[in-house]
């Protein structure tokens, strides 16, 4: 019984220390133009959020290129009509996001008018009980690496790719999926 508990501390260690593994390959200091840039981006996330909680689907996506993907941690990739939908859908099931909902920029790498960040998704919203409607708060941890293009419209989302997922929390109790 003493090895199978310490079999799976290391192995629960092991997880943790993967997803907190930096995925930023980048060692200098931002420049003037990456700060002022990862700023910009940064307000155009904290806008999208603020749709989420309005449940505008319109702003939701104004700062996404009109080919737009989203790359899944399974592998499958949404174009832009497909995240469209998944919005909406999202949207009419969540019953609200919460303002502890958080995307923050971890690290950017400026390519021209390319920007390729990781981020660091914290979505905490409140969905219904499938049984009874009840409502419960549901809390998922996601890491992407998100491409943005510079635009006549300013910076937009052109790719997301879902690198990985943290633990999901279920009113605050670890929810095993």
């Amino acid at each position: 019984m003493k090895t199978l508990t310490w079999t799976s501390i290391v192995v629960l260690l092991g997880i943790a220390a993967g997803f907190a593994e930096n995925l930023c390959a980048r060692t200098s200091p931002l420049t003037d133009q990456e700060r002022f840039v990862r700023q910009e981006i940064q307000s155009r996330i904290d806008e999208s959020i603020e749709a989420d909680e309005a449940k505008d689907l319109v702003a939701k996506m104004e700062h996404s290129a009109p080919d737009l993907t989203l790359k899944l941690v399974d592998g499958a990739v949404l174009d832009r009509n497909q995240i469209e939908e998944g919005v909406k859908r999202d949207a009419d099931w969540i019953l609200a996001v919460s303002d502890q909902t958080t995307v923050m920029i971890e690290c950017i790498e400026l390519k021209g008018k390319e920007a390729v960040l990781i981020t660091d998704q914290h979505f905490v919203r409140t969905v219904p009980d499938r049984k009874d409607g009840s409502p419960h708060e549901l809390i998922t941890h996601v890491k992407h690496r998100e491409t943005w293009i510079y635009t006549k419209k300013g910076w937009l989302t052109k790719r997301i790719d879902e690198l990985k997922e943290g633990p999901t929390y279920l009113d605050g109790k670890l929810y095993e999926k």
